[in-house]
């Protein structure tokens, strides 16, 4: 195990939401970097909603995809009882209680966060 991925505490599944094509693919390298798998990412809110039988085990969601709200498939994600870390331009934000990852990031930030899922 590379030092990257010794702090985290188990393997994650994720489901990316970001409407952003470079910051996704950012997230998804940083991901596996960090010993975690992605098992989709997706750009919209309808993207996300066909997205939710992928088998993923946690999800990083931008709030706003192009204008639209993500709570929607935050709160479908959530009653399947996977953990969330939202992604966010928006420094005031209210998260509802979930941990968010501020825009811009740094791989620290992203490792961080994932350990901010483990205790949901």
């Amino acid at each position: 195990m590379n030092d990257i991925s010794a702090n985290s505490s188990r393997q994650w599944h994720f489901l990316i939401v970001e409407d952003e094509p470079m910051i996704a693919l950012m997230l998804d390298e940083m991901l596996v970097d960090l010993g975690h798998d992605v098992v989709g990412r997706v750009a919209s809110l309808a993207e996300g909603l066909a997205a939710l039988d992928l088998g993923f085990d946690a999800a990083i969601v931008d709030i706003n995809l192009a204008g639209e709200v993500s709570w929607p498939l935050i709160d479908a994600i959530r009653a399947r009882e996977c953990p969330v870390l939202l992604s966010t331009g928006a420094p005031d934000l209210d998260s509802r209680g979930l941990p968010v990852l501020a825009k811009p990031f740094l791989l620290s930030h992203l490792r961080a966060g994932i350990e901010r899922l483990n205790n949901q």
